[in-house]
């Protein structure tokens, strides 16, 4: 019924928790598909372990050395009718694929189902869920401004995926960001499981993330999201030539939101990186000031 898709590079400290979580699923019709990308450590051992004792976990080698390039190598063997990408340092709730799977069902036109998400911290705690109700309502006017859902938080249609082309392997991040925004063109129904299953691990190997990479490849995303997108053969006519700024603002100030979290994130990491002239666009007034404090503090 699901194929997850699991890339992993040098993933031994944390890839047994994420595995972990398929095994306790209390639905049981699942295949796992475990992408070594060019590791040098024990997650080989680690994962040959796994697909000794249960027939549902396979494995792929791979030298893409990117997310984006290990899930397509995923996708291109998975089975299921549905997918799910389970990074190696995540996990979801033993409840997460029976609830998804159920919504969907009372949903048979929908091509994805999200849930809400929560950041684990290095001491433990769990910061309050986050679960992006606009998405169900517009899911393109939303993507095309910003990537709302966790890349593990959704089961999404495989056959569409297949027919989208995957992961844009020229983006090194917003990959998932990009794949959802072209998903939603097609105008297809969301469906929403407003509960937080999914849980993302924040660790201090996060502090390596590029803001200024981060911050060029959503330029490209949310400039795609406002323009025809010719790698959607058929969009929805109310999509196809991109996001109206009546629904929620121009790509400026939606890149502008993307760069204060961006900076607030730096900050907080005792760096810079981002130039204050790019948070020129945010919308002015005092109005703000809440959804302002909102996305920094996030960050």
């Amino acid at each position: 019924m699901v194929s997850i898709v699991v890339p992993a590079h040098n993933a031994e400290v944390t890839l047994a928790r994420a595995l972990d979580c398929l095994l306790d699923q209390e639905m049981v019709d699942w295949e796992a598909i475990v992408i070594d990308d060019g590791s040098t450590d024990a997650t080989a051992a680690i994962v040959a372990g796994y697909v000794e004792h249960d027939a549902r976990f396979r494995t792929l080698s791979s030298s893409a050395y990117s997310a984006a390039g290990a899930r397509n190598s995923g996708i291109s063997t998975a089975r299921g009718r549905w997918l799910m990408f389970l990074d190696a340092d995540d996990w979801v709730d033993a409840s997460f694929l029976a609830k998804m799977l159920a919504a969907l069902k009372t949903a048979p036109d929908a091509v994805a189902a999200y849930c809400g998400s929560r950041r684990v911290m290095p001491d433990g705690e769990l910061t309050p869920p986050s679960i992006p109700t606009e998405v169900a309502i517009q899911p393109f006017e939303t993507f095309a401004r910003r990537c709302a859902i966790r890349t593990h938080a959704l089961l999404v249609d495989r056959k569409t995926i297949v027919e989208l082309g995957g992961f844009d392997v020229s983006l090194r991040t917003c990959e998932d960001w990009d794949l959802w925004q072209r998903l939603s063109r097609l105008g297809k129904r969301w469906v929403m499981v407003d509960e937080p299953l999914a849980f993302c691990r924040t660790s201090p190997n996060s502090l390596t993330r590029n803001s200024t990479q981060m911050l060029a490849d959503a330029e490209i995303v949310i400039a795609r999201g406002f323009s025809p997108d010719p790698r959607v053969k058929q969009p929805a006519s109310a999509h196809a030539n991109g996001a109206i700024e009546a629904n929620g603002g121009t790509a400026s100030e939606a890149l502008a939101w993307f760069a204060l979290w961006n900076a607030a994130s730096d900050c907080g990491r005792g760096r810079r990186s981002i130039s204050p002239q790019t948070l020129r666009a945010l919308p002015a007034g005092r109005k703000w000031a809440r959804e302002i404090a909102k996305v920094v503090l996030d960050g």
